[in-house]
């Protein structure tokens, strides 16, 4: 969730080492950037203490994108990363961590 620069969950996202900067709403990521791992910045704002970082490392590389719906209350999760394949693909696997901490 990413209400705004003080009222948020994740300040912004990452694939690899490159930060992408929130929006007020809209794409996060556009086009789609071909990665093995992305995530979300943790940290803390007024309205969450030390949310954890969250990455997912990908067992091959795949293009992601993003978005962020605009939003006022807190309770509902307006951001979205996913990995965004133009087909089906027979099988993929990936896998989440989530730290303390800013990136991972």
């Amino acid at each position: 969730m990413h209400d705004s620069s003080t009222v948020w969950d994740a300040p912004d996202a990452f694939i690899g080492t490159r930060i992408y900067l929130f929006p007020s709403n809209g794409w996060i990521i556009r086009p789609p950037v071909t990665t093995r791992d992305f995530g979300l910045q943790g940290g803390t704002s007024t309205w969450k203490t030390n949310a954890p970082a969250v990455e997912v490392d990908l067992s091959q590389s795949q293009p992601v994108t993003g978005w962020l719906a605009p939003m006022t209350n807190p309770n509902n999760d307006n951001v979205g990363l996913w990995c965004a394949a133009s087909k089906v693909l027979p099988s993929w696997s990936y896998t989440v961590t989530a730290e303390k901490g800013s990136q991972l």
